[in-house]
């Protein structure tokens, strides 16, 4: 949760996450990163996390209970942010939104008031710290979402460097289309030179997946993009889900956001 409010102040959450570091006011800074705790009770299947805590907090707490809440990929993005930004993650399209899965948030109000959002408690607010509005109603101190198993998955890794972007990127978008919903994916186009070129330098393609279905069936799903060009390297594996959060872990080096 990393926000402007009115008069000049800020939340900054989970250790500050932001891409364009805006996590500070000439204001008042409200830092909640000390509440990270994560509670998992399996028996309502539920999780209630501190307003602090980020994605490594709940990886590690979920991985315990065999538990997972669909959520993003950086690990030290803020539960808070995702969730309050609306929370696309590559299980969105099988399971939904991070928001989807909110149950209800505890926030303290500009006035001091501290309230509960949910479906039956404060509606319209519960409506709107859901993806909309930017999440400007005040700081929230936890959240309480449905958690759903996780089990074994497949994880996808390929990438092309041999040209034929185009074909690559609209076999891709088709096996997106037709794929079955369990399948999530990201698609990135990389420039092969980091230098201003003369001229248009060669891409690179490259593709990261989670599969929620059995390894035979993402190899189902691929053979259609790999008829068009074999990938230079390739990875598709069946591993739990704890193990593939870290294989599909962004990996952008500590201290890029800044330069950013």
């Amino acid at each position: 949760m990393e926000e402007d409010g009115p008069g000049g102040w800020v939340v900054r959450g989970a250790g500050g996450h932001n891409c364009a570091g805006f996590c500070t006011s000439d204001g008042l800074v409200i830092d909640v990163k000390a509440m990270r705790s994560v509670r998992v009770d399996t028996t309502a299947g539920t999780a209630t996390v501190g307003g602090g805590a980020n994605n490594a907090d709940l990886g590690a707490a979920f991985a315990a209970h065999g538990v997972y809440v669909p959520g993003g990929r950086c690990p030290t993005a803020g539960a808070s942010g995702l969730t309050l930004g609306g929370g696309w993650g590559f299980s969105c399209h099988h399971l939904g939104l991070t928001c989807d899965s909110l149950r209800s948030t505890a926030l303290v109000t500009a006035s001091g008031e501290t309230v509960t959002a949910s479906a039956s408690e404060n509606p319209d607010l519960f409506w709107a710290v859901r993806g909309g509005a930017g999440g400007n109603f005040g700081v929230h101190t936890a959240f309480t979402y449905d958690v759903v198993p996780s089990g074994d998955v497949t994880v996808i890794r390929l990438q092309w460097s041999g040209g034929e972007t185009a074909a690559l990127i609209d076999a891709v978008a088709r096996m997106q289309a037709s794929a079955p919903r369990e399948l999530g994916l990201r698609l990135a186009v990389v420039s092969q030179s980091r230098q201003p070129p003369s001229q248009p330098s060669p891409l690179d393609v490259n593709v990261i997946d989670l599969f929620w279905e059995s390894q035979a069936d993402a190899e189902a799903s691929l053979a259609p993009v790999e008829q068009t060009q074999r990938a230079l390297a390739r990875t598709v594996t069946r591993m739990s889900f704890s193990l593939a959060r870290e294989f599909l872990a962004a990996e952008t080096p500590s201290g890029l956001y800044q330069v950013k």
